[in-house]
């Protein structure tokens, strides 16, 4: 019998069901050129890992247990490295599924747009077609890689929910190349909850810190700001009073935060996302500045206990 091309690996928690089987089964795709593994555990990282060893295709196919993906998913994936068998490593964008409520909408523009989500915008949108990619691109949501490129790595059970940065770093300093292709889409479920995407986006900030992750994102200032604008809020009350043109970096914030709100509700056609966007930003920054603080104190804490 001959052996698939593509392995999709689902990586998920024990008490998570992995609702992409359902589109999987909608493939246009012979069902003798791919398999779907689905690895349960407590950590994602080893979960793929694990899926890696038990795959017997050439390319693993990493997706989300709670995505979506077109019927010719494979078939577009499939044209690209026809295209490009120099590649090693892509990766596509995760944009918002139909039927979401509204919060979980418009949470998907503000990580979608450059103002909310910085450089990392790119994972949640379609930008152009990309053969020298980075880790700014592609999430570990929609990852393929060939099988070859991990004889010599494998993700960082360490580093999660960061493990996917690392690893195309590490890809990167080893070689292989990356890319990005804006027609290898899924559709990636948003936090439905305030509280959920503050969790997300601190968890996010926090695995930044990881020594490994953090050699590459000291060269990328822009991950650094969130954290600058906090111990900014923090001076502010102490400083206002010696001039109020210390209030001007505050003032242009806001006044940013309500012109890309208005951009992108322009842009998305929705007039709901215009009033709640500047919240939804203000609350991406700060998570994101209070995780990746935390995480650099918590480092040096462990630091100081292991001398």
């Amino acid at each position: 019998m001959k052996k698939p091309k593509f392995s999709i690996v689902i990586a998920l928690a024990p008490w998570r069901d992995a609702e992409i089987r359902s589109s999987i089964r909608r493939l246009k795709y012979p069902k003798s050129r791919y398999e779907v593994i689905i690895i349960k555990g407590l950590n994602v990282p080893d979960n793929r890992n694990e899926g890696v060893k038990r795959a017997n295709g050439d390319i693993i196919v990493f997706l989300d247990d709670d995505g979506i993906i077109e019927p010719d998913y494979l078939n577009k994936l499939d044209a690209f490295l026809s295209a490009h068998p120099e590649v090693d490593i892509v990766g596509g964008p995760q944009l918002n599924p139909p039927g979401e409520g509204l919060f979980a909408q418009i949470s998907g523009y503000a990580l979608g747009s450059s103002f909310g989500a910085f450089g990392i915008n790119k994972r949640y949108k379609k930008v152009p077609e990309n053969l020298s990619a980075d880790s700014n691109y592609i999430s570990g949501a929609n990852f393929i890689s060939k099988k070859k490129v991990f004889y010599k790595l494998s993700f960082d059970r360490e580093i999660y929910p960061a493990d996917d940065v690392n690893f195309i770093n590490e890809a990167r300093e080893n070689s292989f190349k990356v890319a990005y292709s804006p027609d290898i889409v899924i559709y990636h479920r948003r936090r439905a909850t305030f509280n959920g995407l503050v969790q997300q986006i601190f968890d996010y900030g926090r695995a930044r810190t990881n020594l490994h992750v953090l050699k590459h994102t000291i060269y990328k200032p822009f991950f650094l700001i969130p954290s600058l604008f906090i111990i900014y809020l923090l001076i502010l009350p102490f400083i206002i009073s010696l001039s109020l043109l210390f209030a001007m970096p505050l003032i242009f914030y806001f006044s940013l935060s309500i012109l890309m709100a208005l951009y992108e509700s322009i842009m998305n056609k929705e007039v709901f996302a215009f009033p709640i966007l500047p919240g939804i930003f203000f609350a991406i920054h700060i998570s994101y500045g209070l995780g990746l603080i935390y995480g650099l104190f918590r480092n040096i804490f462990k630091l100081k206990s292991t001398n």
